[in-house]
């Protein structure tokens, strides 16, 4: 009886692991799941916007889009993004103009369905951003 009562518990032991793995890779993934999609900015350094609007659409594949207003000037540039680490709380991104290349990092502070908030750094200015999530 001792020995069926280990060959049961070591397939039991290999399914709890493969669970386990199998919920990390999840929670992984879920900070991607959270960032695809179109944000608004809604508030820089803690101010409302009045006459400049920026928005970035993530896309799962590590693509994106920023598209700013500036009055009646408006540009949009598609580059790459990535998570600058492991904790999926830095977004490194990239982008052209056609003729300069740009690169910008953005520290996240905080990443819900509804939310984006957290520092841009871009040629060696911060802002803190605050986005709500458009669709």
């Amino acid at each position: 009886m001792v020995l069926k009562a280990k060959h049961a518990i070591i397939p039991l032991a290999g399914l709890a692991m493969a669970l386990q793995a199998t919920g990390c890779k999840k929670d992984k993934d879920s900070n991607t799941d959270l960032l695809v999609g179109e944000w608004e900015l809604v508030k820089i350094d803690g101010v409302t916007p009045t006459v400049y609007s920026l928005s970035f659409e993530f896309e799962k594949n590590e693509d994106f889009t920023l598209c700013q207003q500036y009055g009646s000037q408006s540009y949009c540039y598609n580059g790459s993004w990535e998570w600058g680490n492991s904790d999926e709380d830095e977004i490194e991104m990239k982008w052209d103009d056609g003729s300069t290349s740009y690169s910008a990092s953005f520290d996240v502070e905080e990443l819900s369905k509804d939310e984006l908030i957290g520092d841009f750094t871009n040629d060696g200015n911060t802002y803190q951003l605050e986005f709500e999530k458009v669709k």
